[in-house]
């Protein structure tokens, strides 16, 4: 078998790869939905302390006292660094809750 042949059959079994994986994963696609692949994505995206208090435009002050009153939990990992999940940040925005409903 020439290096030409060789090549030329490699490039065939990688367009097959690639075909192969193109399918399943469109296949999972349409397993579980558009939607709820965006939830998914969605449920997984986190804000920082510091980034919660620049959407907010508040102090950290502040996010502790919403803490302490059981508004928004940070989630839980390893070291100081508190993140928040984007579903509880929503919630809270479209509960309408005032920051200055948790300043003691």
């Amino acid at each position: 078998m020439t290096k030409d042949v060789m090549i030329e059959n490699f490039g065939t079994l990688l367009n097959m790869v690639e075909s192969f994986i193109e399918a399943k994963v469109n296949e999972k696609f349409d397993e579980i939905g558009g939607k709820k692949l965006n939830e998914i994505i969605f449920q997984n995206m986190t804000l920082t302390k510091k980034e919660l208090c620049k959407r907010w435009n508040c102090c950290s002050n502040t996010i502790y006292n919403m803490e302490r009153a059981g508004i928004i939990s940070a989630l839980p990992i390893p070291g100081k660094r508190k993140v928040y999940s984007m579903a509880d940040v929503l919630r809270v925005e479209m509960n309408g809750k005032q920051r200055n409903d948790y300043l003691d």
